[in-house]
């Protein structure tokens, strides 16, 4: 079976169990770009951040699902995605290219100095990406 995309389990399963550190550094890359979660997912998915990016708890959550990380893509071949750091280059902006499934880290947002660069932190937390 072919999974449209996501996790999907069929109404009344039992939940499945926690995945280990090691199920899960052997299902996802260790670097940046496209794979596929092993069965019973099959999911094609891509790892935007590796260890290259900042050690230990780098990165801020993305936020609430209303606050879009994600440019509109639509028509357009790349996908433009910004995430939070806890480190002092504030958020970091990343591009997936939907053609070649390439994952390329462009850098920080906000140049060294800039009052955004540590805003909040640096979280990212209430930005987003309009809807167009």
């Amino acid at each position: 079976m072919s999974a449209p995309g996501g996790f999907i389990e069929a109404q009344g399963s039992l939940p499945r169990t926690k995945w280990t550190a090691g199920q899960i550094a052997a299902a996802v890359p260790s670097t940046r770009g496209v794979f596929t979660f092993p069965t019973p997912y099959n999911t094609r998915a891509w790892r935007i951040t590796d260890a290259t990016d900042g050690t230990g708890d780098y990165l801020w959550y993305v936020g609430y699902s209303y606050w879009r990380n994600m440019n509109y893509h639509v028509d357009d071949s790349v996908i433009k995605i910004f995430l939070g750091t806890k480190g002092t280059e504030g958020p970091l902006l990343f591009t997936l290219n939907k053609l070649t499934h390439a994952v390329t880290k462009v850098g920080p947002l906000f140049s060294v100095g800039h009052p955004l660069r540590s805003w909040n932190q640096g979280s990212a937390e209430t930005w987003y990406w309009t809807h167009t």
